[in-house]
């Protein structure tokens, strides 16, 4: 019997990753939730046999609706669409993911044949730094897990996902070096040292296999689990070598204050250096990896997945 596996964003990054991973493991009875079912992304999902359907996250009957008679539901949460629709306001971004992310996750607790939840969130930055860092494209993935965690029933159905830096991040203009035409050189400016350590998935289709390993060994990842869906442990030069070997394009790192970053990219500046700033000062503990599940304790074959650098080499830079 093939298992009703429903996922949020199915033509997004992490969703549509997750449904080609259940597609290639075979056993699920995929639907996917999505804003617009005519996209050609949609289409296309649709001629592999998923089932997409329009979900209005902004509304819980909706999503109520869609995640019915569901066995295993995947869920995530964008901050950045809205933000960049909202012109760069952050506060206002926060509060829309938090309303998405409390339909979810509310309309999850009440699906009666759910028994797998998966919630792709981030570490607790707030917590971890006690208070120090609020990191804006974190900030309502953690409330909506903290949530969880007062939902005895829901917590004990639920898998908590740690997405790292994905290597297409480098197509943002804010990570994307610029070329200094005066010197034929390309830079990257950032807010923080080069040696500070960035998490990473890698290419972003890496994320698929560990979420259907999730589902596939419930003994390991319930109740209440934490999964790190990463590959690589990298640094913010190491990221910017990668991007110059892909490239062949001679590219320096730059260190700038916070109001220069936010002066360079404004709005943007502020959001990702708030994330930069909490890595560089906390280091590995940004990311603590005590009592989490990693590839290697889910079976999960890590080694022939693209890094940054084989990423990177197949993209336009």
């Amino acid at each position: 019997m093939s298992t009703r596996l429903t996922v949020v964003g199915a033509t997004g990054t992490q969703g549509g990753a997750v449904i080609e991973a259940a597609l290639a493991a075979g056993g699920y009875q995929i639907r996917g939730i999505t804003r617009n079912t005519s996209s050609q992304a949609s289409v296309d999902l649709q001629a592999k046999g998923v089932e997409m359907v329009k979900a209005n996250l902004l509304c819980f009957d909706s999503v109520k609706e869609v995640f019915a008679d569901s066995d295993a539901i995947f869920a995530m949460t964008d901050f950045f669409q809205p933000f960049a629709a909202l012109e760069a306001d952050a506060e206002k971004a926060m509060e829309l993911e938090w309303k998405h992310a409390l339909n979810i996750v509310t309309a999850a607790a009440e699906t009666p044949t759910l028994k797998h939840f998966v919630w792709s969130t981030l570490p607790h930055a707030t917590n971890i730094s006690e208070g120090k860092y609020n990191v804006p494209h974190f900030a309502a993935k953690n409330r909506a897990e903290d949530y969880i965690k007062h939902v005895p029933d829901l917590l004990a159905k639920t898998t908590f996902l740690w997405v790292g830096w994905y290597a297409s991040n480098f197509q943002y203009p804010i990570f994307k070096p610029t070329l200094i035409k005066t010197s034929g050189t390309y830079a990257q400016f950032a807010p923080v040292l080069g040696t500070t350590p960035i998490t990473s998935i890698g290419d972003t289709t890496n994320i698929g296999p560990f979420v259907i390993a999730a589902l596939q060994q419930p003994s390991k990842t319930l109740p209440g689990k934490y999964v790190s869906a990463t590959i690589e442990n990298t640094s913010m030069r190491k990221l910017l070598d990668d991007w110059s070997e892909a490239s062949e394009k001679e590219a320096i790192y730059i260190e700038v204050s916070m109001e220069t970053y936010d002066r360079l990219w404004p709005g943007w500046g502020l959001v990702e250096g708030e994330y930069l700033k909490f890595s560089a000062e906390f280091g590995e503990r940004a990311w603590p990896m005590e009592g989490v599940l990693t590839g290697r304790d889910l079976g999960v074959e890590v080694g022939g997945m693209k890094g940054v650098l084989g990423t990177l080499r197949g993209m336009s830079l």
